[in-house]
């Protein structure tokens, strides 16, 4: 109990201290766009959009930017929460970034929950700790972008799904077990709300627990509940876009733009759209057609260029892993030194402590996932820093452990979610 009480102290203030940072990043960063760069938005475009759908929600307005209407731009998870700050605040880009900021101290409150569940409450501390002072996730957590807010239930998600193997390596109720395969289906989805390209791994992980179960009826009924709490959770959405477009779209009509900005004769890694404006493709087409047309395109694409397109890819790995930023509005020393830095800490720490953990695969798969999938994704999409950034989250966690086990393998939740036959 004493031991517990001295940890919660910990805990609160290092996210109270969490929290002071990412107050003073949002200060620096406002006054900065306010007096010396003299526009709203630190990175334009996606936070202009989202913005613009923050404020049409909070108005009660049809949910939809730009002219012609586009209705099924962006998922709403993160317009949502922008428009709980415009809603309380009025259109103050200062106050946003104060709530997010909240948003991104929750997340590193959500590696000590994660981390709690598979190490021990010292590591579960440092990684949190970590998590808190990491210069990437302090200034990301109040940019107007949707990774941080992502990262946030991300790890809530593999929260769910470490305590559905501790649930299923502990010869728990089927009951209590297939309840947490459902919260953890729903908590894909939900994830999902902020970024859509996470729903995969709703698939994913219960077709990879089938297979570590030997294709057991009771892993495939397990999975079969994961995905039908993904699903239930995701109908609304569906539904609603049913209703606008008169055809099934799960998650967004953006995702032909994204991928032929990834795959086209002109592409270099770098997201670069002024394509879709000389297309000028709104005038002509519905939102549905405008998604299949450059879907359409970008497989042409490759199809024609298998060569470029794998040179595009190996580029795309590269902007991924750069350890500083790649967009020119980081092109600071301070800025280039501080993200190095912290990069390098956390990706050496976090593979000294996958080897420590590799006998533990589970806990591998469930803290080294996230950075590896995203970069399979953005090995097609366009590519940055930007989209590690989530799955760091998970890694600074892999860190922790190995500077408080330093090469030893403690007995500990880590060491027991390998399921039997895997």
């Amino acid at each position: 109990m004493k031991q517990w009480q001295a940890t919660s102290r910990w805990l609160w203030i290092v996210l109270a201290l969490a929290f002071l940072a990412r107050i003073l990043a949002a200060m620096m960063l406002q006054y900065q766009l306010d007096h010396v760069w003299k526009r709203d938005f630190f990175i334009p475009g996606d936070a202009e959009g989202y913005w613009e759908l923050g404020k049409s929600i909070a108005a009660g307005q049809d949910y939809s930017v730009y002219d012609p209407p586009r209705r099924v731009l962006r998922m709403p998870g993160f317009p949502l929460v922008l428009s709980g700050s415009v809603a309380l605040f009025g259109n103050s880009f200062f106050a946003a970034r104060i709530v997010l900021a909240f948003f991104g101290t929750l997340g590193c409150a959500a590696v000590y929950l994660l981390g709690r569940e598979l190490f021990n409450d010292r590591a579960a501390l440092v990684g949190t700790a970590i998590a808190a002072a990491m210069p990437t996730f302090v200034l990301f957590s109040v940019v107007m972008l949707s990774e941080t807010l992502f990262a946030l239930f991300m790890l809530l998600n593999l929260w769910a799904f470490a305590v559905f193997l501790r649930k299923c390596n502990s010869n728990a109720s089927l009951a209590s077990i297939l309840c947490w395969a459902f919260i953890g289906g729903v908590l894909v989805t939900v994830a999902s709300y902020v970024r859509p390209s996470w729903i995969l791994v709703g698939f994913i992980f219960p077709a990879v627990w089938w297979i570590c179960r030997k294709f057991s009826r009771q892993a495939a009924l397990q999975g079969v509940v994961m995905i039908a709490g993904m699903i239930v959770s995701l109908a609304p959405w569906a539904w609603r876009n049913y209703l606008v477009t008169d055809k099934f779209v799960p998650m967004t009509l953006w995702m032909g733009a994204s991928l032929y900005d990834g795959l086209n004769p002109q592409a270099t890694g770098e997201s670069e759209m002024s394509f879709f404006e000389r297309d000028q493709l709104p005038l002509k087409m519905s939102e549905y057609e405008i998604d299949r047309h450059y879907r359409n395109a970008a497989w042409e694409f490759v199809k024609a260029n298998p060569g470029k397109t794998m040179t595009l890819a190996y580029y795309k790995f590269v902007r991924y892993w750069k350890p500083w930023p790649n967009a020119t509005v980081f092109r600071n020393m301070t800025v280039i030194l501080g993200t190095l830095i912290g990069f390098s800490f956390l990706i050496g720490s976090a593979i000294a402590g996958g080897w420590t953990l590799r006998d533990s695969h589970w806990a591998l798969v469930l803290l080294a996932g996230p950075v590896i999938y995203f970069c399979l994704i953005h090995m097609v999409f366009v590519s940055s820093l930007r989209y590690r950034l989530p799955g760091e989250y998970a890694l600074t966690l892999l860190a922790a452990f190995y500077w408080t086990s330093r090469g030893r393998v403690e007995k500990s939740a880590s060491t027991e979610l390998t399921p039997a036959g895997s």
